[in-house]
């Protein structure tokens, strides 16, 4: 049998069942404390513990009228906290936390990272209960701030750094990887200004306009200033009606 049903059974054997008029706020225990059948602490009692939930009826003097269904008793004020809607606003963990089924220690459904968004959909004293995804439950409030955290900077790239360099036939392909099997990015004409960032094996790496590729390299040994796509250089562009007598890859 389920503790909550035990305290049930509990109260309605032990405090008055009569209807009532006023309106109940849903409350909770805050710490273990006992339940008078009258507001006498003479009276008859029996002992809830803490994140029990009760349905706070009215304050008379240091007491409180609490009911568990159609059972009413009354406890010390001091020991009830009631339930206050927050509307779902946005709440951020300000550490990481764990989500509890009551408002206690005890009982952990989920831990939350620092920084997750969660929903604050009521407090209770210095408990609140919160939405984290479809989990609900309860954190302590001083675990919670309404500000959201810094966003995280997005890392500037470091710039590529390239050498000029020059297509030296017509048709020469800037493929996406290191391979004639890859998507062909771009088709250079002879001349065509490109930038070469780095060589690997008989490939060259090379930026020509927004497209960053990979074309095939001259020889065996290429290096940075002579690929299959160019010529490295730093003097100005080659003359587009310079002679064929130009180098071509094989």
């Amino acid at each position: 049998m389920k503790i909550s049903r035990i305290i049930s059974a509990a109260l309605a054997a032990l405090f008055l069942l009569a209807p009532l008029a006023a309106l109940a706020e849903t409350a909770y225990v805050t710490s273990r404390t006992a339940v008078y059948a009258q507001p006498d602490e003479s009276s008859r009692s029996v002992s809830v513990p803490a994140g029990t939930k009760l349905e706070f009826v009215k304050a008379q003097g240091g007491w409180a009228m609490v009911k568990k269904g159609s059972a009413v008793g009354y406890m010390d004020a001091s020991k009830l906290a009631t339930v206050v809607n927050q509307n779902g606003k946005a709440v951020y963990a300000k550490d990481g936390l764990k989500l509890y089924k009551s408002p206690s220690e005890s009982g952990a459904t989920k831990s939350v990272p620092a920084g997750a968004q969660l929903s604050l959909i009521a407090t209770c004293g210095e408990w609140a209960c919160v939405q984290s995804g479809s989990a609900k439950g309860f954190t302590k409030s001083s675990n919670l701030t309404a500000a959201a955290p810094p966003a995280m900077a997005t890392p500037t790239p470091a710039p590529i750094k390239t050498v000029p360099g020059y297509a030296r036939r017509d048709g020469v392909k800037v493929y996406e990887s290191y391979s004639t099997g890859s998507a062909a990015l771009a088709t250079l004409a002879r001349n065509d200004r490109v930038d070469v960032s780095s060589v690997k094996g008989n490939w060259c790496q090379v930026v020509s306009g927004s497209s960053v590729g990979s074309a095939p390299a001259c020889g065996t040994s290429p290096s940075a200033a002579t690929c299959a796509a160019c010529t490295a250089r730093t003097a100005a562009a080659p003359d587009r009606r310079a002679s064929s007598r130009a180098s071509r890859c094989g």
